[in-house]
């Protein structure tokens, strides 16, 4: 009797016996709004121009997908995404403008000491005074960091900026006519595959340990420049900067494997040490220039290419030790480095001062 009823209950009623609550469904994200703080994963439903104090709050491992829209700011003034120490959220697909800072982190109270990274991506940063503020908020080795991929950062004061920060990975990105592409003081940076150009100042690092791989700096006032911690750079192009690469007071740099192109200065070390290795040097007012800062900088000019270039190499200081670089057609001197180490193997012709080498046989 018990199961002829059972067959009785219509099918559409055992279907929605069989359904879970309501609860189980996992909810959609939230859209953006100023003001709001951020626990789940949040869109952007349309272009959102807010107000002083109308930044918004990130206190989660969220995504918070711009789709494509401008969040827009009152101007110098605020921060677009405050992200709360101990979250990693992802923040992509838009547009981020007119903020006094675009993303930056601040200490959380609840969740102080977790490291985190924020990944940023495909999101286009214009007329911020600061588009990343990267600086360091925690104690040890907790200090948050970004990875940043294929964003594009224009005209802002300074595009990623921070000191005694986390690590800051950069990839497949374009920094245009900004005054600071990226600026660090005590961090670690590592770009690649990345443009730069027209900014004042494209890579500063300080105190940091910095890489620069397979990238392109052309028109830059300066393209890159380290002080005190030694950089790496390596298989980019460097092309009509004013100063290519500028190092003060390192001591194991490595720069190999670059294009520098029609720059006024392309490489010059002060005091500074490190390898200048498998280079070309085309065009530039000067190629390679150095002045010594003691027995502690030693500097190996190696298998380097130099043409068509005013000089050279040109160092009046001495201290560079030099091997098989071959200095041709330059207008002026081939290669000029009295007092030099001469490791043998340099080569000068058709340079337009003579003796085609000073400082070294070739």
């Amino acid at each position: 009797m018990h199961s002829k009823t059972l067959l009785t209950i219509p099918m559409a009623i055992l279907v929605v016996l069989t359904l879970p609550p309501a609860a189980a469904f996992a909810a959609g994200p939230v859209a953006i709004t100023c003001g709001a703080e951020l626990t789940t994963n949040a869109v952007l439903t349309a272009d959102l121009t807010c107000p002083a104090g109308g930044g918004i709050t990130v206190t989660g491992n969220v995504t918070i997908d711009l789709r494509g829209h401008l969040l827009s700011g009152p101007g110098a003034d605020g921060t677009a995404l405050m992200v709360h120490s101990g979250f990693s959220p992802q923040i992509k697909n838009g547009h981020i403008a007119n903020w006094g800072t675009g993303i930056e982190y601040a200490l959380s109270t609840t969740v102080p000491d977790l490291p985190a990274t924020a990944t940023i991506s495909a999101v286009q940063f214009r007329s911020n005074t600061r588009a990343i503020a990267a600086n360091g908020i925690l104690p040890g080795n907790n200090t948050p960091g970004y990875v940043i991929k294929n964003s594009r950062f224009e005209q802002n004061v300074s595009g990623i900026t921070g000191g005694f920060t986390g690590s800051i990975t950069v990839a497949g990105s374009t920094f245009h006519k900004n005054q600071y592409a990226i600026s660090l003081d005590t961090g670690t940076l590592a770009v690649a595959t990345s443009r730069f150009d027209s900014n004042g100042t494209a890579i500063d690092c300080y105190e940091s340990f910095c890489a620069v791989r397979t990238s392109y700096l052309v028109d830059n006032q300066v393209a890159i420049e380290s002080s005190i911690f030694d950089i790496t750079v390596s298989g980019n192009i460097l092309r009509s900067n004013g100063v290519g690469l500028s190092t003060f007071a390192t001591t194991q740099n490595a720069v190999s494997y670059n294009a520098f192109i029609g720059n006024k200065t392309a490489v010059e070390f002060y005091a500074a040490g490190g390898t200048v290795s498998r280079n070309t040097f085309y065009g530039n007012d000067i190629g390679f220039t150095a002045q010594a800062g003691g027995d502690q900088f030693t500097t190996t000019v190696d298998t380097n290419s130099f043409t068509h270039n005013g000089s050279g190499i040109f160092t009046e200081d001495g201290g560079i030790s030099l091997r098989a670089n071959i200095a041709k057609n330059n207008t002026e001197w081939g290669i000029y480095a009295p007092q030099s180490i001469d490791l043998g193997g340099n080569r000068a012709s058709g340079n337009g001062n003579s003796p085609q080498c000073v400082g070294v046989v070739c």
